[in-house]
């Protein structure tokens, strides 16, 4: 695994010089800049040499193959900033994850710089920070960084390498927030206008407990409340709606993030519970996957967050100041008919 860390700073080397030889730092050099053994180093450019990618010249060293790799004509020589989701260690990614990794890099594109989605391998956060330095990025996009990278992108920070924040907060680095709160309490005031008497509730992570508290923001001001049971995984959803089949009857409204829509539509079918009359609070993206049921439907501010990173960004490779934290709002709107399916 760590002789991926020498790999990646040779294709980096390919990457911006294709049709050119260049010379490669010494063995001891790439130890100190991919923070791996000389012993590792040698292994990977052996094996870069047997596939061809670099050759050594005896007295002078190792240089890289030029056209080896074959590159996108228009890419070479442009700034390439990583894109990175939570630990960087993800296998795969929810959809509302894959928008937000697609819509930073079509902010990128096509003039700030070209789009790198990244997968880390360290977890140790000195480990996190040599694996980035050895891709030899120009700027990095963290979007809901786990506690190892928030270390890792403050000591990069410290280093004077651009990074943007969203979703998250790092300690110098500029952080683009959604209004979670905010989007809670306008949701809490369409469920009281809705006579809703009792809500499920998704609280899975931060996002879903941040939006509650703005629920009961709502509920606070006007002097009115109505039963929220929180679940905090599917097991005690299913749970939930056992109880609910019990008792013949579902709650007024269920509040859910990403997938977890579907998830529970899948449930009342199994159950052959019918959750036409419920309220369904969840993300535009999903809810139109249920076409058939009303909602009160966030949407997230994808686009306009992403393009602040960039922006960002952008400010710091001309050495301009930003802003320390850039917050936007949801756009909460009600579909109060049920729709049919397409």
């Amino acid at each position: 695994m760590a002789g991926l860390r020498v790999r990646h700073r040779v294709v980096d080397l390919l990457h911006r010089a294709p049709q050119h030889e260049t010379p490669l730092p010494s063995v001891a050099e790439l130890a100190r800049q991919c923070n791996v053994s000389t012993s590792t180093v040698n292994r990977e450019l052996k094996k870069l040499v047997e596939e061809g990618l670099i050759v050594g010249k005896q007295g002078i060293g190792m240089f890289t193959v030029p056209g080896t790799l074959a590159f996108n004509d228009l890419i070479p020589g442009r700034r390439i900033v990583g894109i990175v989701y939570g630990d960087g260690r993800f296998l795969y990614y929810s959809t509302m994850e894959w928008i937000f990794i697609f819509q930073c890099g079509l902010a990128l594109l096509p003039r700030i710089a070209h789009p790198r989605n990244i997968t880390l391998i360290s977890s140790h956060y000195k480990d996190v920070v040599a694996e980035i330095q050895s891709l030899n990025l120009d700027g990095l996009i963290a979007i809901s960084p786990a506690e190892n990278l928030q270390k890792a992108l403050f000591s990069l920070r410290q280093n004077n390498f651009p990074v943007v924040v969203l979703e998250g907060r790092v300690d110098g680095i500029p952080a683009i927030l959604a209004d979670h709160r905010r989007a809670g309490r306008e949701m809490g005031a369409m469920m009281l206008r809705q006579h809703v008497h009792s809500v499920l509730w998704m609280s899975f992570d931060a996002v879903c407990r941040k939006q509650l508290a703005g629920v009961r923001l709502a509920c606070s001001d006007a002097r009115h409340s109505f039963k929220v049971t929180e679940v905090a995984n599917m097991g005690e959803v299913e749970t939930a709606l056992e109880q609910c089949a019990a008792a013949g009857v579902l709650p007024d409204a269920v509040y859910a993030h990403g997938e977890t829509a579907c998830c529970f539509q899948k449930l009342l079918q199994e159950r052959n519970l019918d959750g036409s009359r419920c309220l369904m609070l969840t993300e535009a993206v999903e809810l139109d996957r249920e076409n058939s049921h009303r909602g009160i439907i966030r949407t997230y501010p994808f686009r306009e967050m992403a393009e602040q990173a960039a922006a960002c960004l952008e400010a710091m490779f001309a050495g301009q100041r930003t802003e320390s934290e850039y917050l936007f709002p949801f756009q909460i709107t009600e579909r109060l008919e049920m729709n049919q399916r397409r």
